[in-house]
């Protein structure tokens, strides 16, 4: 579980940022201390790592929620989080008798 609580720190930073705030590009660092970069181009249209947000702004009671249509997954975390969803893979399908 480890890898997956890690995943999900690095989707939330600390303050709450609004598309509106961000002028070109900024970094902000995530709750597992690695660093995130939202970018709004010319076409005001909010992007994380370089990709698309599918939902900008929505107000939540504890913060502002960008909605992604992925996974952020951070460069140090790329070796666990991949043994993370293939162990969990793996055991889904020795569970089903599909994999010894």
């Amino acid at each position: 579980m480890r890898a997956s609580s890690g995943l999900l720190r690095y989707h939330l930073v600390e303050h709450n940022v609004c598309s509106a705030a961000i002028l070109g590009r900024a970094r902000l660092p995530t709750l597992d201390g690695q660093r995130v970069t939202l970018t709004c181009g010319a076409d005001d249209k909010l992007h994380v790592n370089g990709r698309p947000v599918a939902q900008p702004d929505v107000v939540a009671t504890n913060g502002v929620i960008h909605v992604l249509n992925h996974v952020l997954v951070p460069d140090s975390g790329t070796r666990d989080f991949r043994d993370f969803v293939l162990g969990s893979f793996s055991n889904k399908l020795r569970s089903c008798k599909m994999y010894t």
